[in-house]
């Protein structure tokens, strides 16, 4: 029988920190073979869960067989991060009861923009009422999305700082 459990980590109470840190340890051993973890160093993905505002768990008897976390503000946006469950329970609903319990989450229910970033799940995600951004997030102005690495080298498009790739 899978349990899915609840969490907010980022505001917990400190006497709840030491358990919360059990399950982030256990947690990243779960998360950091997925092909969008594998460039963090270990420690990172506990520190990750650790800092999320929503997170939730899903247990098979007393291992950790899946997790869903998400960083929010409350009321503009949040994005959600590192959905993975154990690959012999794929398939069986595991992934939809980790999401559900996520959106439902008190500090995700109030929320207008639900951001995530998929290779390959896409279809599991629009089931769940997930659209392409540019087409749920409709605004009248230019937008491009932009990210900051701080632990790798640049881009070689950016070999020349005077010069954007986006200028083009």
């Amino acid at each position: 029988m899978i349990t899915i459990s609840t969490h907010s980590p980022a505001t917990a109470h400190p006497l709840l920190r030491p358990h919360l840190q059990a399950l982030a340890q256990e947690v990243e051993a779960l998360v950091s073979d997925v092909y969008w973890n594998r460039t963090h160093e270990p420690g990172r993905m506990a520190a990750a869960h650790l800092g999320s505002s929503a997170w939730v768990l899903a247990h098979e008897r007393d291992r950790i067989v899946g997790t869903a976390r998400a960083i929010s503000d409350g009321a503009k946006c949040a994005w959600v991060y590192d959905v993975v469950v154990a690959e012999h329970l794929r398939g069986e609903g595991v992934g939809t009861r980790l999401m559900s319990a996520l959106l439902a989450h008190d500090t995700m229910t109030g929320v207008r923009w639900v951001h995530l970033s998929t290779r390959d799940a896409d279809p599991f995600y629009a089931r769940l009422g997930f659209g392409l951004s540019e087409e749920v997030c409709r605004v009248p102005w230019r937008r491009v999305a932009m990210s900051l690495d701080r632990g790798r080298v640049p881009f070689a498009a950016w070999d020349d700082p005077g010069r954007s790739p986006l200028a083009s």
